[in-house]
């Protein structure tokens, strides 16, 4: 899979152009907390060396709008990504 996304990302995403995604993920309160829990170790442990995986950097620029809104105890995110 891996060698998928490095192909799209060596192509500058040319197999998707008019791409167009838009969607909603519904986030329980324990599950954000989760990730942020990781997302702040991956800030402070250094990466393992030779550690396959693929970098999110170059799809950033395709995301055109991130929100974030929360109603009845659920938090949303909200988004656009566009090629």
């Amino acid at each position: 899979m891996a060698s998928f996304f490095e192909e799209l990302i060596a192509n500058n995403f040319s197999k998707f152009a008019g791409l167009s995604i838009s969607g909603t993920v519904p986030l329980q309160q324990d599950r954000i907390n989760e990730g942020l829990s990781e997302l702040v170790q991956g800030w402070s442990t250094p990466r393992e060396s030779g550690k396959s995986g693929v970098s999110a950097a170059p799809f950033l620029p395709l995301v055109k709008k991130v929100s974030v809104r929360a109603e009845n105890g659920v938090v949303y995110v909200d988004f656009d990504i566009r090629a």
